[in-house]
């Protein structure tokens, strides 16, 4: 079940991965045509497709090939579906290519690019939180660090505090003041973009954010030390049906969905 997804999860996922790839291996060069990104992905969502309607298919790649949660649960994946997602495919990668963030990493002289997509973590109340930017690099010429992270879907209320999550991991790991730290969401699929400083109010928030989230984690934790969580008996199941039809573990609930 960990390696269930959804088809607008696993579109994104595969939008991430070859930005990642293209930081890595063009920058400075001509880049590949959009048709070529977009006939790669294609060919893994069909292949996530067919390897859900055939689990014996994927257990000879399950560490490859995530299967769609709509199909495992008996749903089905509608033509509107999907001609929606190549639509939201296409646009995000036209967008991706004219974004200025993009434009910066890969041709920018006065542009230092340090890391796109790497796992970091830092202690907060004796927890241990991970981060993992989409790109962060340093454009000397405004003498400010930005922080970029790439959305292939709706823009959320929810964006902001995960930027000011990044920006304080920065300035306690590189000790860079909040001031010389830029944020910016690239959001690929309407070619929109917002970029912030971060404020003291927004470290406020995210610092209450995560110091209410370890302590509703701590209250289903027996062990701490272990990560052993208590009983599943003691978990509360969701009163949303809603919720639940997005949930990868719903086979284990006894409730009807």
């Amino acid at each position: 079940m960990k390696k269930l997804s959804n088809l607008p999860m696993y579109l994104g996922d595969m939008l991430h991965k070859s930005i990642y790839t293209l930081l890595s291996h063009y920058r400075f060069k001509e880049l590949p045509p959009i048709e070529t990104i977009e006939k790669h992905i294609r060919n893994r969502l069909n292949q996530s497709y067919r390897y859900s309607r055939d689990k014996q298919l994927w257990h000879q790649k399950p560490k490859e090939i995530p299967l769609l949660r709509e199909l495992v649960y008996g749903e089905e994946i509608g033509r509107e579906t999907i001609e929606d997602m190549i639509h939201r495919l296409q646009q995000c990668l036209g967008n991706l290519y004219e974004s200025r963030s993009f434009q910066d990493a890969m041709y920018g002289n006065h542009i230092n690019l340090y890391e796109s997509e790497q796992f970091h973590a830092f202690r907060f109340n004796e927890i241990k939180i991970y981060v993992v930017m989409d790109l962060l690099y340093q454009d000397e010429k405004r003498d400010k660090w930005i922080i970029v992270d790439w959305k292939t879907g709706r823009e959320s209320m929810e964006d902001r505090n995960q930027l000011a999550l990044y920006s304080l991991y920065l300035h306690e790991k590189d000790n860079i003041p909040h001031h010389k730290i830029k944020v910016r969401n690239e959001y690929l699929a309407s070619g929109e973009q917002r970029e912030n400083s971060i404020q003291t109010n927004d470290l406020d928030q995210v610092n209450e954010i995560m110091l209410m989230s370890i302590i509703q984690m701590l209250q289903y934790m027996e062990d701490v030390k272990r990560n052993k969580p208590v009983s599943i008996n003691l978990f509360e199941k969701s009163e949303h049906p809603k919720k639940c039809s997005m949930c990868n573990f719903r086979s284990m609930c006894e409730r009807d969905i």
